[in-house]
């Protein structure tokens, strides 16, 4: 796929150099290459292939509610271990209405959306700079975002928040405020990070008001719009889940916030320098119209500044989170396509598009250039490409023990684990688990003191309530998948109570070790030893 991403560079910047002329000129011209530019985002994501281990929590909430147990990751207990209910909602409403899969739909759902990114950048930047061809430009800079195309196929909501976020950007631009209201209320339900998004464009919007740019009825109408949503929304989650914030919100919160502000700066920072070229050419395109006031009218130039300051703002809140354990800097997805459309509004200018001659390509030359070095950091910068991939790997290795546990366990068997995605959701709803980090059950992550750990942030721990609450017959300690050694040892929070049980996956050298409860350790060894795949070694 490699060379497949670097062929479809080299079709995108031939038709893009060659081309520009027509581009400049034609609509035809610049809807083929709106084309060409979308099948190169389709590789790029492709390259990746990554299937996030936390998109499978989402997944095994959608299986409940299409057999009609209910938004559950247990049947039975109400908790909110999830954050994004629209794409729940559209998984559930494709596998009962449909019989879709949940997985390949949620895939093909990010691919869709990602593209919809390379669309929707055309046009902000085509309506930010007043001329079309800007929007050639910014598609092809979209298409080759790093952290976008890596997780447009990897089952979770970042590239739909991405799409909704700008289409939030083009209502205001168009000033359609009821529409931006409702793509807020969408992008709430999305991701809560939609609120920092829609904060921004209602303190633009009265801003413009106060500079008598608009009235009041379109800040109603913005806001009426999102609360007719958002309000029953929020109504219906305080009633059925007791609560108004989810799990894996409140289980995150409690670390020391200078320790939280180092750890969101180092993940801007290492963001900052796996897109170096694109950052270089949004920062030229805000002082070619910004300070140089070199777009028509003081309407575009205020919609430039909305913006930039929504990346400013939306950039200072991840920081202000402490950034994200996944790799490829996973919550500035919707940073890459919004500083596109502003790179792609600010160089325009440095063509003379009404006088197309050949020679005029610095514009695109330069973003070709730009679109190269996001390649080059997807492939092979930072260990990008090599850190998704293996993670991948641990991802499926979770899902086969899961598929192991859920086929040879019976039914209502409690398990419990770390890594509560892929497993969990392979395991099968049949199999109650409990989740040692708090995301998915009431009790850690609400009553428990989270605690800092590292990558992870902050997260809620008490395995006294594990062991002897929830009393889980198999314990599986593993995060990242298969060992590559046999390992009888035992943590010591669960030292005493269980017994460690190691098992060796047939047809290689590859082990995974579990914990039986002391006083089922018989029977569930040889429930477990019924599998051709996993075959049971003696530990001392």
């Amino acid at each position: 796929m490699v060379a497949a991403v670097i062929a479809s560079w080299v079709a995108v910047a031939l038709v893009v150099i060659i081309a520009w002329p027509r581009l400049v000129a034609e609509r035809s011209a610049r809807m083929i290459a709106l084309v060409l530019i979308s099948g190169l985002s389709l590789v790029h994501q492709l390259m990746f292939d990554m299937l996030a281990e936390d998109a499978f929590i989402t997944f095994r909430y959608a299986e409940n509610v299409a057999e009609g147990h209910g938004p559950v990751f247990n049947i039975g207990e109400p908790v909110e271990g999830y954050t994004n209910f629209l794409l729940l909602g559209l998984l559930s409403v494709l596998k009962a209405g449909f019989g879709a899969d949940v997985v390949l739909s949620a895939r093909v759902l990010g691919v869709l959306s990602t593209i919809g990114c390379v669309v929707a950048a055309y046009f902000l930047a085509r309506k930010l700079s007043g001329r079309s061809a800007a929007g050639v430009l910014a598609a092809a800079l979209t298409a080759t975002v790093s952290n976008l195309a890596a997780y447009g196929a990897s089952g979770l909501e970042t590239s739909l928040f991405a799409l909704l976020v700008l289409g939030m950007l083009l209502a205001a631009c168009y000033e359609h405020w009821v529409i931006g209201g409702l793509l807020l209320a969408m992008a709430v339900l999305t991701r809560p990070d939609g609120v920092v998004v829609g904060a921004v464009l209602l303190g633009w919007l009265i801003v413009r008001v106060l500079r008598q740019r608009a009235n009041w009825w379109q800040v109603t109408a913005f806001v009426l719009a999102s609360l007719v949503v958002l309000m029953p929304w929020t109504a219906w989650r305080a009633l059925y889940y007791g609560h108004f914030l989810p799990n894996p919100l409140v289980a995150k919160q409690g670390g020391e916030f200078s320790w939280q502000l180092g750890q969101g700066w180092e993940y801007l920072g290492g963001y900052l320098l796996a897109v170096p070229a694109l950052l270089l050419l949004a920062l030229a395109g805000m002082v070619l119209v910004v300070l140089r006031r070199a777009v028509d009218t003081e309407t575009l130039r205020a919609q430039y500044w909305l913006v930039v300051t929504l990346c400013v703002v939306f950039a200072g809140f991840v920081v202000l989170v402490g950034g994200d354990w996944m790799p490829a800097w996973r919550l500035l997805a919707p940073l890459g396509p919004v500083l596109a459309a502003g790179a792609a509004s600010g160089l325009i200018l440095l063509s003379k598009v009404d006088t197309p001659a050949p020679a005029n390509r610095v514009a695109p030359a330069l973003v070709i250039v730009a679109c190269a070095f996001s390649l080059v950091a997807s492939i092979w910068q930072n260990g990008m490409l090599s850190a998704v991939r293996e993670w991948r790997a641990q991802v499926d290795q979770l899902g086969e023990i899961g598929s192991w546990l859920g086929e040879e366990l019976p039914r209502g068997t409690v398990i419990s684990t770390y890594a509560n995605g892929a497993l969990s959701y392979r395991a099968g709803n049949g199999l109650p688990v409990v989740d040692q980090l708090g995301l998915t059950d009431e009790y850690l992550a609400r009553e428990v003191e989270p605690e800092q750990t590292g990558g992870r942030g902050s997260l809620a721990f008490d395995f006294e309530y594990i062991v002897d609450t929830r009393r889980p017959s198999v314990v599986i300690p593993t995060q990242s998948g298969y060992d590559t050694r046999k390992n009888c040892s035992i943590a010591t929070e669960f030292r005493g109570d269980y017994i460690p049980k190691a098992f060796r996956v047939a047809d290689s050298d590859d082990w995974v070790t579990v914990y039986l409860r002391g006083t089922e350790a018989s029977q569930l060894t040889g429930q477990l030893a019924a599998s051709d795949k996993f075959t049971p070694a003696r530990c001392p």
